[in-house]
Formats: C-alpha cells, structure tokens, sequence
C-alpha cells in the first residue's frame, strides 16, 4: 500500500497547490470543490457497486452538488 499510497499523497499535494493557485490564493474554494466531487463519487459507486437506487432527495443533492462545481470553476 504504501508503494502506491506516497506517491498518490504527493500528487493530491500538488493538485490542492494548483487548485490554490487557480482560486487566487484561496484554500476554501478548493475543500468545497472536494466535498462534492466525494458526494458525486459516492453517489456512483453506492448505486453502482450496491445497487442503490438515487431517490429524488439523492438526485437533487447531485444537483445542488453540479452547482457548487460549476460556481467554483466559473465564478471570479
């Protein structure tokens, strides 16, 4: 694990100062940005990997969580 572990750690290190870097210094936009990709990627792996079906509420997060992304990468 750790062969694969400490790289993977370096390259999330340089992903969180590039994501810096494109949000003029800040780090907030940055951890908003990974907590709904996390609920995207969950959402998938939960209804694909354990059958779980996306209910409205689920879908509707998806979408508020869409919207966050979209407002971070676009708004200046």
């Amino acid at each position: 694990m750790a062969i694969i572990g400490v790289p993977l750690g370096y390259l999330v290190i340089l992903a969180s100062r590039k994501m810096v870097d494109l949000c003029d210094g800040e780090t907030w936009p940055n951890r908003i940005f990974g907590f709904s990709l996390g609920v995207v990627v969950f959402t998938c792996m939960a209804w694909v990997y354990l059958k779980e079906p996306v209910s409205v509420k689920t879908g509707l997060c998806l979408c508020l969580c869409f919207l966050i992304i979209l407002i971070q990468l676009f708004w200046k």
